[in-house]
């Protein structure tokens, strides 16, 4: 796994700008123009969190040197992550090559369509969390309010054991307004780390 500790002094830097998207997927703008807005704002480190798929829809290799090109272009700093949706059983919708080389980072949004039960949830998203690699965990508890499921404290209690194992990052999204105050609290009496996410797809949206 790929640790985002390395960028710990970027967590809570009020100039650096997490989780943003491109046309490269369902985000509006060019990787070229999402530069020229961080310029304008004057925002000095940026980390695309790009989605991806088991097969995807864009080439890898040529977003991961168009970020490098233009990051060196603007003179801005930039990193590259991937948003990977929960599958069942706990898997990560993403080709093996991109979760050994890059930060993956878990959407546990797994599609309405498996109806499946609570249990069956929680231990698909324990399992990802567990042994999937992944570096952080983005709009924590978006699965769970897509079924109106409230958090219950011994699910809270073991989810953030599995993330203070395995040194997992989880974002404050500001999209969202997720994770719940109940989540934020009890990960912050165990001092876990998170970073703050805008979740950029388009003009106008929050940076």
């Amino acid at each position: 796994m790929k640790s985002l500790m390395e960028y710990k002094d970027k967590f809570d830097h009020s100039r650096a700008w997490w989780h943003v998207h491109t046309s490269h997927t369902d985000g509006h703008l060019s990787v070229s123009n999402i530069f020229k807005v961080a310029e304008v704002c004057s925002i000095g480190f940026i980390f695309f969190i790009e989605h991806i798929r088991r097969i995807p829809t864009y080439s890898v290799d040529e977003f991961v040197k168009e970020v490098a090109r233009w990051s060196d272009h603007f003179e801005i700093p930039a990193q590259v992550g991937f948003e990977a949706k929960l599958l069942l059983h706990g898997r990560l919708d993403a080709p093996e090559d991109v979760r050994d080389n890059y930060h993956m980072f878990l959407a546990e949004h797994i599609s309405p369509k498996w109806e499946l039960t609570r249990e069956q949830f929680l231990s698909y998203l324990y399992t990802a969390l567990d042994e999937s690699g992944v570096a952080g965990w983005i709009h924590p508890g978006k699965g769970m309010v897509d079924r109106s499921w409230d958090w219950k404290p011994h699910e809270l209690k073991e989810l953030l054991h599995i993330m203070e194992k395995n040194g997992i990052v989880y974002e404050r999204n500001r999209k969202h307004n997720l994770p719940t105050d109940t989540f934020i609290n009890m990960a912050n009496m165990k001092g876990l780390p998170w970073f703050e996410g805008s979740d950029y797809h388009k003009y106008g949206d929050p940076l």
